[in-house]
């Protein structure tokens, strides 16, 4: 059932409505429709029709319990309630619904879909990692991990090193993210005992470098100047991210280890019931795995493929962003040694990415006229690969043009630096500001600002907060002109970030998604007789 339940919820607002029933076949966007209605003000009441002794019924929930049953009985066909499940409901019938629901509670308490409980709630949900013997906690095996992890990737840490773990780690203990970082990195590492290939996708995990350390991306943060606050930022409400291309092999080893009632797709059920139509592709991207069966928080359906439900966003229980595709499968018995040590001046692969670049982004959104452009673009390197990424991230046909234009310009003809001393933070996009990371860089080595106020510049600018920014602009200014540039030069700058901060693309997620492209190009360049499943 495809709803829209903002569209429901205002329409209902406008003709004067103070309650709504919810009374379809599903349970699904159930959650969204009662936090959708707090917001404008209306009382929700949850039901579902269901069929009891061959009569339709209608069951109005009276408390939260009543809610849980009909998802746990949701893969039922026909319904049957014990005495005590039944005490959790009223009774009726479609026509009398509206009457019967003045006598049912608000089912959730106060302040339960607020960002801090709601996101609580998601983290108490994830199952727990099995420790080995001697560690008490989920922050002491996560701290072992990752003082494992540094010495395989840098083997004596350097101050820098220690001290960007400690702040992550700190952050990540703080709230409350172990759980979560450690059944990301129990995947990775069972893939790398299998030797089933894997790679994270376009997201903020590559700027952090507990992530880096313990191989759950393949990309060091320092070495491209990649800020941990922008994936975990410690005053954030809501858990990160991390995207994951991997073997459908993860489903069953899943549940294995929690529980083949523990661990659902997550698709909506009209989608489900077209199954044969619904490719791995779409059915895999996301994936819901819980420490209790997934029917106690949401509605399931079962189907040979396995169980299956809907997050519909405000769900107990979060999703994890997996994609489990079978797309390199085929790849695995030859590759899986190398493939986490690919070089990024891998020529053969530098080859195979110049000549099929209209391949590669054959399905991408931009217009013939952006293609037209990538193909005079000079893809030399890695690095270019992360600027084409930035460039088609941006979702604006007219500004991706605008840009290839003008980098295309400068890789020909040169350019002039924004200012002396800009080429170390803007030379690998040929002058011209794209990533948010060069903005931060760029303020702090004018400003001497630090991370939190910097940040605070960006986000007014990217919001165009101007009675914020012009506080902020005659103190840039000043620290600016110290800094060594002339008042014009500053000016220019201040105006040149103020503008550019609408469409600045995060670099960690550019190069995400550009190191997929490179690792799948190595594959096709290095093992052509290998065949890949079609997507």
């Amino acid at each position: 059932m495809l709803l829209d339940v903002n569209d429901l919820v205002r329409k209902e607002k406008k003709e004067g409505m103070e309650t709504i029933v919810f009374a379809y076949d599903e349970l699904d966007y159930a959650m969204k429709f009662y936090a959708k209605c707090l917001e404008e003000n209306i009382k929700p009441v949850i039901g579902q029709k269901v069929i009891i002794g061959g009569r339709e019924v209608v069951l109005l929930c009276k408390d939260e319990e009543g809610y849980r049953i009909l998802c746990r009985h949701s893969a039922d066909a026909e319904r049957s309630f014990t005495e005590e499940e039944t005490s959790h409901f009223v009774f009726t019938t479609l026509e009398a619904a509206n009457k019967d629901s003045k006598q049912i509670p608000y089912i959730f308490p106060e302040g339960y879909f607020t960002k801090e409980n709601f996101f609580k709630r998601q983290i108490d949900n994830l199952p727990d990692v099995p420790f080995p013997a001697g560690i008490g906690s989920a922050a002491e095996y996560l701290t072992s991990l990752v003082d494992k992890g540094i010495r395989y990737r840098y083997g004596d840490p350097t101050p820098e090193v220690q001290l960007r773990i400690q702040q992550e780690l700190n952050a990540i203990i703080s709230n409350h993210l172990e759980k979560y970082f450690l059944l990301i990195w129990e995947m990775t590492a069972m893939c790398r005992k299998r030797g089933i290939l894997y790679s994270t996708s376009c997201d903020d995990s590559n700027a952090s470098m507990i992530c880096y350390v313990l191989r759950i991306t393949d990309v060091d943060p320092l070495k491209h100047n990649l800020y941990f606050e922008f994936f975990i930022d410690p005053s954030r409400d809501i858990y990160p991210k991390i995207n994951l291309f991997v073997s459908k092999n993860i489903i069953q080893h899943l549940r294995n280890v929690y529980g083949a009632d523990c661990v659902a797709y997550n698709i909506d059920k009209e989608e489900w019931e077209r199954e044969e139509k619904v490719s791995e592709y779409r059915l895999g991207r996301n994936l819901i795995i819980a420490k209790k069966p997934i029917c106690n928080y949401i509605p399931v359906y079962e189907s040979p493929r396995g169980l299956a439900g809907w997050n519909d966003g405000y769900a107990d229980v979060p999703c994890f962003n997996i994609l489990t595709e079978d797309c390199w499968g085929k790849y695995s018995s030859v590759a899986h040694r190398t493939f986490h040590t690919i070089s990024f001046t891998d020529r053969k692969t530098l080859s195979y990415v110049k000549k099929n670049r209209a391949k590669i982004y054959r399905g991408y959104w931009f217009t013939d006229k952006v293609k037209r452009r990538l193909r005079d673009f000079k893809l030399n390197s890695f690095a270019n690969l992360v600027v084409v990424e930035a460039i088609l991230n941006i979702y604006d046909d007219d500004l991706a043009l605008e840009l290839f234009v003008d980098i295309i310009n400068r890789q020909k003809k040169g350019y002039e630096p924004l200012f002396d001393g800009s080429d170390e933070i803007l030379g690998e996009t040929y002058g011209k500001l794209l990533f948010k990371e060069q903005f931060i860089q760029i303020v702090q080595l004018v400003t001497g600002w630090n991370m939190e106020k910097s940040v605070l510049f960006l986000r007014n600018a990217a919001r165009r907060k101007y009675d914020e920014l012009k506080i902020l602009m005659d103190e840039f200014m000043e620290c600016a002109v110290k800094f060594g540039l002339s008042c014009d030069v500053a000016k220019e700058l201040f105006a040149t970030l103020q503008d550019s901060a609408v469409w600045l693309v995060s670099k960690a997620w550019c190069l995400g998604q550009a190191k997929y492209v490179w690792q799948d190009s190595y594959l096709k360049a290095h093992y052509p007789k290998a065949l890949i499943s079609k997507r």
